[in-house]
């Protein structure tokens, strides 16, 4: 290929280089498994952290009816979010980026392209933060208009702060939630391997935004 002679320099090249599927297939893994890690460490981390009893000091209350934190939580719920979550995982998020995968070259996006400078992955991460805070805020009000809260609802059966609540959705409220941190990166034409470093970010950010602890 010609990019054989930078690749020898180049992790991010070596690696597109060596990986013996396409292009596609190497984004789809790869983003399967930036999305289970920032999506399961979280999870596993505040689920534990409750379990043992750790930062209680930190804790939020469960439920906002009395702001009692000492209510108990709904586990059979805790139960079907975790099925869903799992089969977001395996299935959903896949083919989400498989489905997506096309617009990459349609906006000039490849693959096989040097690793980028830092400096340009820190104004790239930056600017999706703003960006996806932009379009997530607005995507996330008009699903509480009436006509799309059908869709939106499901989320909102967890009444206060939960770690198991982050991805707890409807697909069609899912798919609204991911394309806040797809579009500003596709419009910058971000480098992969930078879109892949704030979705770790922002998988942080949004269990973070869910755990139920003031930390």
């Amino acid at each position: 290929m010609h990019h054989a002679a930078t690749a020898e320099s180049d992790w991010w090249l070596r690696l597109v280089e060596r990986w013996p599927y396409s292009e596609k297939w190497l984004a789809v893994s790869i983003a399967s498994v930036v999305h289970a890690v920032s999506l399961w460490v979280p999870c596993l981390f505040f689920t534990t952290v409750a379990k043992m009893g750790w930062l209680a000091d930190c804790k939020l209350p469960r439920e906002r009816k009395d702001m009692d934190p000492k209510l108990p939580r709904n586990k059979s719920r805790d139960w079907d979010a975790l099925i869903e979550q799992i089969f977001g995982t395996i299935l959903l998020v896949p083919l989400f980026v498989y489905l997506i995968f096309p617009s990459f070259s349609l906006v000039g996006i490849s693959l096989a392209k040097a690793s980028p400078s830092m400096p340009e992955m820190l104004t790239h991460v930056a600017l999706m933060i703003i960006g996806c805070d932009f379009l997530f805020y607005w995507f996330h009000r008009a699903f509480h208009h009436p006509w799309l809260y059908r869709f939106h609802k499901k989320h909102h059966e967890y009444q206060a702060t939960n770690i198991w609540a982050s991805e707890y959705f409807d697909v069609v409220d899912m798919v609204f939630n991911i394309l806040p941190g797809v579009i500003p990166g596709l419009l910058i034409r971000t480098h992969f391997v930078t879109l892949m470093l704030f979705t770790l970010i922002r998988g942080w950010q949004t269990a973070m935004s869910h755990a139920g602890y003031d930390l």
